[in-house]
């Protein structure tokens, strides 16, 4: 997302699990385009409102309808991603009960 942010000023605004994909080479790339808007350098163009899964999105967004989107809150969105997948996918010492309550205190 950076590179197209940096490259042609698009702005993704849905950044979630479900939009990386893995390719055979270990390679992550972002799919699901749908909700990311295209940014002009000259207008200064604001985009007010949230695209994206809530589990996913940034705090500043979920406090306020009317914050801007921007790049600083795709990078949030990848953050929280790691910890998702790790609690879902790693071997723990967790009992069911206790990743489900991690899993709701952290994305619900």
């Amino acid at each position: 997302h950076q590179i197209a942010f940096e490259r042609a000023c698009i702005l993704h605004r849905d950044i979630s699990v479900g939009n990386i994909m893995i390719t055979a080479n270990h390679r992550g790339f972002l799919i699901d385009w749908d909700h990311c808007v295209i940014l002009s350098h000259k207008s200064g163009e604001k985009r007010v409102g949230r695209g994206g899964k809530w589990q996913f999105v940034s705090a500043k967004l979920l406090t306020s309808f009317c914050n801007v989107h921007t790049i600083v809150d795709n990078r949030d969105s990848s953050l929280w991603i790691l910890p998702y997948v790790v609690l879902r996918n790693v071997r723990n010492e967790l009992s069911p009960v206790e990743l489900y309550e991690t899993m709701k205190m952290l994305f619900e």
